[in-house]
């Protein structure tokens, strides 16, 4: 298994965990593991083209972004969109809590929607059937 098969089967059973855990009603654990899906296929597009995928949480949104403008500009528009989404929810905000100006503190699970987390699901697992043709061809 090269390295870009690597990446796509760790984002393919990524994406089958969120879905499940969207199912049990535990919208914050799929939103991480949807970002987490997000990242691997990044890292999937970086090893298709011979870039390098780095290691900060930013630093590989911001690779995968500009990695995917070898592909077409309707694919950058697509993950530009998708990577704006999960960024405006925050990472760790899928994983700690949130102390709030009047001291009271917000859980994960109350910072997203099961209707947030289905559209980023969704919205994720289209960015990898795209790439799946991409990698394909």
């Amino acid at each position: 298994m090269n390295e870009k098969e690597a990446y796509l089967k760790i984002a393919e059973r990524t994406l089958d965990s969120s879905e499940k855990l969207l199912n049990e009603g535990l919208q914050e654990t799929s939103g991480f593991y949807t970002y987490h899906a997000f990242e691997s296929l990044g890292g999937a597009l970086c090893a298709h083209f011979n870039r390098e995928y780095p290691q900060g949480h930013d630093k590989k949104i911001n690779q995968f972004i500009a990695t995917s403008s070898k592909v077409d500009n309707q694919f950058k528009r697509a993950v530009s969109e998708v990577a704006t989404i999960l960024q405006s929810f925050g990472r760790n905000k899928f994983l700690y809590p949130d102390r709030q100006p009047n001291g009271s503190i917000k859980l994960p699970q109350d910072k997203l929607t099961k209707t947030d987390a289905q559209d980023m699901l969704r919205r994720v697992k289209g960015i990898r059937n795209r790439l799946k043709n991409i990698i394909a061809s």
